[in-house]
């Protein structure tokens, strides 16, 4: 980005789908002097929307910028295309490589100004963001919830959503945030082995938030920044209380009810799942919480650099 003490420039645009100068812009954000040729800009941009209401907005301020570039009242470099290496869109690079590992997303923060979370859903934007580092409310970290932390969960996509339901119904009768885990292993549908995906591609983010609480699966790493505090921790198996008795169902959730730590984790480890999700408890409180498939996911994934986890 060039800096405010530069006068040559008059507009600042993010890159939309290539780095180019003549490439389209993305008009999610971007910087802009007061100067006549950008009031111009925004003047006739407003006009032919008004005339043009069904039309996307973005295509008209692309149509706009390109007349005025090539009658030379806003060509380069007075309208800039930034580099999206340094000014990241999510459209542009694979997001959910980097949600599952610390050492990717210190490299994109050590590299990048900014990210834009453009092609990310509703307040899914939000668990992205915190689980990149980039949530800068202190209290979040410094006054924690109880949490509970699932591990470990595995196997076919509607095991894993069955596993996710279960986990949140845990974390409701608990009292508890729900973490969401950094990555699933995901029983691939058409071919033998798995993929190791962010949940949230799988699971409804909107469907948790209504259930319960919840935090990113980075929280307790993000929350070194602001505290050395420490936290209360219990550990809970559920492959080895939980034999596919009910009798043993029941007494698993007494144990987490009558949890003090302030984390709870809950492995899913070897755990069979036919074990829990047979039992009329279970099952009711499956459908209870009422997690279902990401909704938005295949649209994300139309428009984004990242490829489907389901193989």
């Amino acid at each position: 980005m060039r800096p405010l003490v530069d006068p040559s420039w008059h507009l600042q645009f993010q890159a939309d789908k290539e780095y180019a100068q003549w490439a389209k812009a993305n008009i999610g954000w971007y910087w802009a002097r007061p100067t006549p040729a950008v009031r111009e800009y925004f003047v006739r941009s407003q006009r032919w929307w008004e005339l043009n209401k069904h039309e996307w907005d973005q295509s008209i301020m692309n149509d706009v910028r390109n007349h005025m570039v090539y009658s030379k009242i806003l060509e380069y470099p007075k309208t800039i295309i930034l580099n999206p290496r340094d000014y990241k869109s999510t459209m542009l690079f694979d997001w959910p490589a980097i949600f599952m590992s610390e050492s990717k997303i210190d490299a994109m923060n050590d590299e990048g100004v900014t990210v834009h979370y453009t092609m990310i859903y509703n307040d899914t934007k939000t668990l992205v963001a915190k689980q990149f580092g980039q949530w800068f409310d202190e209290s979040y970290y410094t006054s924690p919830p109880w949490i509970l932390q699932p591990l470990n969960i595995a196997g076919t996509k509607a095991e894993i959503l069955d596993q996710i339901a279960f986990a949140v119904h845990l974390a409701k009768v608990t009292n508890r945030s729900f973490m969401w885990p950094n990555r699933v292993r995901l029983q691939c549908e058409w071919t033998t082995g798995y993929n190791y995906t962010p949940p949230i591609l799988l699971a409804d983010f909107q469907s948790v938030a209504d259930a319960v609480p919840w935090v990113e699966g980075m929280y307790f790493r993000n929350r070194e920044r602001f505290t050395d505090a420490e936290m209360t921790w219990a550990y809970h198996s559920l492959d080895e209380v939980v034999d596919g008795s009910e009798e043993s169902m029941l007494a698993f959730l007494s144990m987490c009810q009558s949890e003090i730590s302030e984390v709870l984790v809950v492995d899913f480890q070897e755990l069979e799942t036919w074990k829990v999700v047979n039992l009329p408890y279970a099952r009711d409180a499956i459908r209870s919480v009422g997690i279902v498939e990401c909704r938005e996911c295949a649209h994300m994934e139309r428009f984004s650099a990242f490829n489907s986890p389901v193989c």
